[in-house]
């Protein structure tokens, strides 16, 4: 029996990514044996497209699905595609080649999705600080304790904690401890203060852009807020 047909087999009665790959394989070494045109890379896209036929013949998730998400995944991103080519160019493939493989893979995946988060921090840094105050002088308001978070800015450290572990907040400007008794409800009352009214529009219109940031009903209530005292916006 040729290896490529007990590969499928195995693979068969144990569907995972690495028997997916060493019957893979084994099949790319049996066509490039006839025909040495077939590169890996000719090989590995046409297999691409043979897993989104399969895939879509699956109405149900299951370890075949899954398995095949998988090789879909990696081949779908140029930099593992890459990573699969050389492999499949190598004139032996072990188990422990094909597991090292996916662990690398796998490592890098995290590392990306570690990078996505950290770059979810960078961009929550951006914010103008009184844009935090705001946000968190509408999540106390919404929650009907406002008393609290006039007593939570006057200890500057308790409020950065709270804005970290709220918000997410890193690197906060120096001046959060100058504006102990800022009030957006007092500046959009205030009378001649039309300057200051409008500084405040660009920091409501982010907090109701980023509710992953500030939570729905805050991002809401601001929205709320933008429409009734800023009607031309």
């Amino acid at each position: 029996m040729k290896n490529w047909l007990w590969q499928s087999i195995k693979y068969d009665l144990k569907p995972t990514p690495e028997n997916f790959i060493k019957f893979k394989w084994c099949h790319f070494v049996f066509c490039r044996n006839e025909d040495r045109s077939i590169s890996a890379g000719l090989y590995l896209t046409s297999l691409l497209n043979e897993i989104k036929n399969e895939l879509a013949k699956h109405k149900s998730v299951n370890k075949k699905s899954l398995t095949l998400s998988v090789i879909q995944n990696i081949l779908q991103n140029p930099g593992t595609k890459n990573e699969m080519i050389i492999l499949f160019e190598s004139a032996q493939v072990s188990d422990e080649a094909i597991k090292a493989f996916l662990n690398n893979i796998t490592t890098d995946q995290t590392n990306k999705e570690d990078a996505d988060l950290d770059a979810g921090e960078n961009k929550a840094e951006s914010f103008h600080t009184r844009t935090y105050i705001i946000a968190t002088h509408l999540y106390f308001e919404i929650n009907n304790d406002e008393s609290q978070y006039y007593t939570l800015m006057q200890d500057t450290q308790a409020f950065k904690k709270f804005l970290k572990q709220t918000f997410k907040a890193t690197n906060l400007s120096g001046r959060l401890s100058k504006l102990k008794s800022f009030s957006y409800k007092h500046v959009l009352k205030g009378k001649n203060n039309d300057g200051e009214k409008g500084q405040l529009k660009p920091q409501f219109k982010q907090i109701i852009s980023h509710p992953e940031i500030f939570g729905a009903d805050v991002s809401r209530r601001a929205e709320e807020i933008l429409i009734s005292d800023f009607p031309e916006s």
